[in-house]
């Protein structure tokens, strides 16, 4: 899905806001298939580990990795730090907890003054 936004979407900005949001998709359902971890706290796992990402790109963390000589990992990750995709991971977010965490289907329980 991530590859297939990287060549079908021609618009920068949107690339980076669809492509972040999909990573912390992707990312979300990836260690919860594996691990069993509360979804609120899998929620804020995966939001920091999306920002830990990111900002590794200020001081060339991922540079001095294997990452930049890789083609398929250095177009995903991106070569350079971007703030709009905090911001598209800040959606991404909030979407899986929109979705996940906050589906409360029980019905309101009327509460008695007296």
């Amino acid at each position: 899905m991530e590859i297939a936004v990287l060549v079908w979407i021609t618009d920068p900005m949107a690339k980076i806001s669809f492509g972040g949001i999909l990573f912390v998709a992707i990312l979300y359902c990836l260690i919860q298939s594996f691990l069993e971890i509360d979804k609120l706290i899998l929620v804020f796992i995966v939001g920091a580990l999306a920002l830990l990402t990111e900002f590794s790109k200020l001081n060339d963390g991922i540079k001095s990795h294997y990452f930049h000589e890789n083609q398929v990992l250095g177009k995903l990750l991106g070569p350079e730090f971007e703030i709009n995709q905090i911001w598209s991971f800040l959606i991404g977010c909030s979407l899986i907890y929109f979705l996940e965490v906050s589906n409360d289907n029980s019905r309101p329980t009327k509460k008695k003054f007296f």
